[in-house]
């Protein structure tokens, strides 16, 4: 009888986030429930302070050495059970051998919410995108992978979640669960989190955006957390950035007769920003609420077009040149050919 539920995260989270994932209502049900974050452990130069609302909880732990971490899980029993979304690399098959010498039984998330172009593209234009440099470093991101998968072996999920239908099986065969999983792993089938926002929409939720509109699904891109985590320069400025999206919106606003609306990233802070939009609302944390009521969607790479496509509406991909010839854009391309 399980009596403890652990679920384990490899990236920066939020208070949303934590309440996502039903812990207080698990609580309920289990003797523990509990979210452990080993962020510092698979980041380099991780920074918490980026973090705009940090969970305050008991059920919450974040480690910042791999003996903490592999000591705690040596206090787990056998009626304990780990969740997890970490993704299986070089920088994580720590934990893994964690897992395979505890022998806690464990479940996977998998998702198929972003497009792998190289598994769309050409055969000739993979050719000509290989470089010397890109050769050895997939070498050095796989050959640790193989090294434990095969030598030092892996644990096996007791059980696979996908989250984002039969596309997200995909990942069983591409990606990296491919090493996690077998014949004897159990499907148990799931669905986003933003679905579960769609099934809670009030239809009034939004009266006061009584005039038409179209909302742009924003990512941040300039001060996006990834960028100060791990103490990357942004592709583009934030001048150059918003002065073109402002540019865009004016000639979307007097072509259609509508307003355009933000629905900011919910680890934006706009307002300790100048008004890089020009006067338009910006709104964070209702992203579905807008994209029900609107005409149409903009988007330029936010996962949150999901709720573009459950709502049916008419979705614009955006891009610009500093992107035209990155990954991002064949992404898009990608993306938008699927709708």
């Amino acid at each position: 009888m399980i009596r403890t539920v652990i679920f384990f995260v490899g990236s920066p989270v939020e208070q949303a986030h934590f309440d996502e994932l039903g812990i207080e209502f698990l609580s309920t049900i289990f003797h523990k429930v509990e979210l452990w974050d080993i962020s510092p452990l698979v980041i380099s130069h991780y920074q918490r302070s980026f973090i705009r609302d940090q969970i305050l909880s008991d059920k919450y732990r974040i480690f910042l050495n791999k003996d903490e971490l592999h000591s705690s899980l040596s206090t787990l029993g056998s009626d304990s059970f780990i969740i997890t979304p970490v993704p299986y690399h070089s920088k994580t098959f720590f934990f893994y051998h964690f897992l395979y010498k505890s022998k806690i039984p464990f479940a996977i998330f998998t998702s198929k919410r972003n497009i792998d172009v190289s598994l769309k593209s050409s055969f000739v234009s993979r050719i000509q995108r290989v470089t010397l440099k890109g050769i050895i470093r997939r070498a050095f991101t796989f050959l640790p992978l193989f090294y434990l998968a095969f030598v030092r072996k892996v644990p096996k999920a007791r059980f696979i979640l996908p989250v984002g239908g039969l596309r997200a099986i995909e990942e069983l065969k591409y990606g990296w669960q491919k090493y996690v999983v077998d014949s004897t792993s159990q499907i148990i089938w799931t669905h986003s989190h933003d679905y579960e926002t769609y099934l809670k929409i009030n239809k009034n939720l939004l009266e006061e955006h009584q005039k038409k509109y179209f909302v742009f699904l924003d990512v941040f891109n300039p001060f996006a957390p990834e960028y100060l985590a791990l103490h990357l320069d942004p592709v583009v400025s934030a001048n150059e950035y918003y002065q073109k999206l402002r540019h865009f919106f004016d000639l979307i606003e007097h072509e259609y007769n509508v307003k355009v609306i933000i629905a900011a990233h919910p680890r934006s802070d706009y307002e300790h920003h100048p008004d890089y939009f020009g006067g338009r609302k910006v709104i964070r944390r209702r992203t579905a609420e807008l994209v029900k009521e609107a005409e149409g969607v903009i988007c330029e790479g936010s996962t949150s077009v999901g709720f573009g496509v459950l709502y049916k509406k008419p979705i614009l991909f955006i891009t610009m040149k500093y992107s035209n010839n990155a990954k991002a854009y064949q992404t898009l391309t990608i993306r938008s050919s699927l709708m």
